[in-house]
């Protein structure tokens, strides 16, 4: 391997001017042709730096803001946050976090590698992440999608999912049940594209329960069941919602999935090490985490962004619709 000393010779040039030259250190008494010809020089001869086989600390800015957000959406951000911190202490970067506060200017970053923006974020506090730094990647819908990067999961594809099981199973009544403190809050992403596709449907009696916590749901839909015939689907917003509603199906004196069938969504809140207990769509929140920090590094290489990417959904049956 080429040294210091080989392209000193070669170019009959200071060893030191060489050094700083390769080393970027800023030198106001060389000239750009003595420069050029030290550059050339050292890759024609393979010329490696001595640092340069080793990975630049990549530094990461996270900002999470959760105010406003649904409790559905605050899980998944929740659980995103909580997987980006794992996966960038096993990829060695370091995260850095970004408080927002109202119209204060954050200080320029350019150190860092790009901004992740996990929560729900208005056109001004985007415009402060992008004036600290320009690469910025919001999960979840962005507030601007022409200027900004977003990922978020692809909501239509989990409803037409859903309202296809609904339909290979003869279901002729079908419920929402959430957590929420009242019903506009409840059409809120994944809950809004499921209400406007449903009310768009013809054949589906649709009815919405939201209540302020799971005790009221179980008891409320635990009457409403009694005084139902009709089979009965019920979309849940998460796994922990699905258990109030089995236990509000079994205290009807109903069978699941004989007479009320369940299905939910897996991804907001899981427990870490446990297996669903119903039958899901599921959305992999490490591959949208993992997605995250591969565009931020992208764009950083690119400059590129502006685009919007949609993740999939998939299916398990667990026998509960």
């Amino acid at each position: 391997m080429a040294t210091l000393k080989d392209i000193a010779d070669q170019t009959n040039v200071a060893l030191s001017t060489v050094s700083r030259v390769l080393n970027e250190k800023p030198d106001m008494h060389v000239t750009e042709e003595t420069r050029r010809r030290i550059l050339e020089t050292a890759e024609a001869l393979g010329y490696r730096k001595e640092r340069q086989q080793e990975q630049k600390e990549q530094v990461i800015g996270i900002a999470y803001e959760t105010a406003g957000l649904s409790i559905p959406a605050f899980y998944m951000a929740m659980q995103a946050k909580t997987y980006l911190e794992e996966l960038c202490r096993q990829r060695k970067i370091r995260l850095f976090n970004i408080s927002l506060e109202q119209n204060k200017k954050l200080e320029p970053m350019p150190h860092l590698t790009g901004i992740a923006a996990i929560g729900q974020f208005d056109t001004q506090s985007a415009k402060q992440l992008s004036e600290c730094n320009s690469n910025v990647i919001f999960l979840g819908d962005s507030p601007d999608l022409a200027e900004y990067t977003s990922i978020s999961p692809d909501y239509r594809m989990a409803v037409d999912m859903i309202q296809t099981k609904f339909v290979e199973r003869e279901y002729s009544r079908v419920i929402y049940a959430g957590i929420a403190e009242n019903e506009a809050k409840a059409k809120e992403g994944m809950v809004y594209h499921y209400w406007k596709y449903m009310a768009e449907k013809r054949g589906f009696t649709e009815k919405f329960l939201t209540c302020n916590n799971r005790m009221e749901m179980q008891e409320n839909l635990q009457e409403y069941l009694k005084a139902e015939e009709q089979r009965t689907a019920i979309f849940a917003v998460d796994e922990r919602t699905a258990m109030s509603i089995a236990a509000a199906i079994w205290g009807s004196g109903k069978k699941v999935p004989e007479e009320a069938g369940i299905l939910t969504l897996n991804c907001f809140f899981t427990n870490p090490g446990t297996e669903p207990l119903f039958s899901t769509i599921d959305f992999d929140i490490c591959q949208y985490v993992a997605i995250l920090l591969s565009c931020l590094e992208q764009q950083y290489a690119l400059g590129s962004k502006g685009k919007k990417i949609v993740l999939p959904f998939s299916y398990t049956d667990r026998a509960t619709i």
